[in-house]
């Protein structure tokens, strides 16, 4: 399969379980996840969600991270048509048969045709309490190898608030090579659609900058 960059396939496997045995004594840990919550609790007056962003809306600024450092932000993607998952790790697998799909007709294309589609999943990693995030970074790593491909996260929330995002369910997005909004979907994508998507991913690839 290529790669487009630094940007890897859609992952459609989730993330591996906290296991109990972190190495954190029982009491610290506790004391930890208490502290994250509180800290949550400290920010959550800020979560103001935008108005509307709908299709052909300009997309806001984003800027995504790995397990590993990796960043990607909006302006990285200018000039490629992106087609970006944002999910919990509980919904990743909600989805899978269109990410395939996505996949199979990106190793379909000419490598010119190919290098014009970034295609980005992100997983909502918000509700991670800081003293746990290393934990969760490694899992990322671990998982990234795992499976062949490359997870990022949107550790701050932003994309949930900026997108009005569904933080409980799959969201899906394609962005034209200007950066507009130009499908947006969120739930279960059912197969009749998938013709739709084909065609909006190709119209996409096919305009002029």
């Amino acid at each position: 399969m290529r790669n487009s960059g630094p940007i890897e396939p859609f992952c459609s496997v989730p993330l591996k379980e906290l296991r109990s045995r972190t190495g954190i004594p029982g009491q610290l840990k506790i004391i930890f996840l208490l502290l994250g919550s509180l800290l949550s609790a400290h920010v959550a007056p800020h979560r103001a969600f935008a108005e509307a962003i709908t299709v052909n809306s300009i997309a806001p600024h984003f800027s995504v991270e790995s397990g590993d450092g990796r960043i990607v932000t909006t302006e990285m993607v200018k000039g490629k048509v992106t087609i970006m998952f944002y999910e919990s790790r509980d919904v990743v697998k909600k989805n899978a048969e269109m990410k395939d799909r996505l996949n199979e007709i990106y190793d379909q294309q000419s490598e010119a045709i190919s290098d014009l589609i970034v295609r980005l999943p992100v997983i909502d990693c918000s509700g991670v309490p800081w003293p746990i995030s290393g934990i969760w970074k490694k899992g990322l790593r671990d998982n990234s190898r795992r499976v062949g491909m490359t997870v990022y996260c949107d550790w701050s929330g932003h994309i949930s608030r900026s997108y009005n995002m569904n933080t409980k369910d799959s969201n899906m997005l394609m962005l034209d090579r200007k950066g507009v909004i130009r499908y947006r979907f969120s739930g279960k994508i059912d197969t009749n659609r998938f013709e739709d998507i084909r065609n909006v991913l190709d119209k996409l690839v096919h305009e002029e900058k």
